[in-house]
C-alpha cells in the first residue's frame, strides 16, 4: 500500500518526521539521513512508529519490513513507495 498524505495537505516525509520527533523529543537536528540506531530506536519504538504512521497515514507497515529500516529516509521512502520485495 502507498502512502495517501493525510486530510491536512501535510507532505508524508514532514509527517514521518513529525511522528518521529514526538517519539525522540530530545534529539535536536534529526533529518532524513538520520539513522534509526542513532535515536535508540529499539523493536518496541519502531512499533510504536509504524502504529502512529498507519493512523496518521494509513500505510501499514508489517513487522517483516521495520527491522530493515535504517534511517529515516527509509522510512519514507517505504512509507511513500512501499516495502522492497
Amino acid at each position: 500500500m502507498t502512502a495517501t498524505p493525510p486530510a491536512n495537505g501535510i507532505s508524508v516525509r514532514q509527517t514521518v518526521l513529525e511522528i518521529i520527533t514526538t517519539l525522540r523529543p530530545h534529539h535536536d537536528g534529526i533529518t532524513e539521513a538520520t539513522p534509526l540506531a542513532e535515536l535508540g530506536l529499539d523493536s518496541l519504538d519502531r512499533l510504536a512508529l509504524a502504529i502512529r504512521i498507519e493512523q496518521t497515514i494509513g500505510v501499514v507497515l508489517t513487522g517483516p519490513v521495520l527491522p530493515g529500516l535504517r534511517s529515516i529516509a527509509d522510512v519514507i521512502d517505504t512509507v511513500t513507495n512501499g516495502a522492497p520485495q
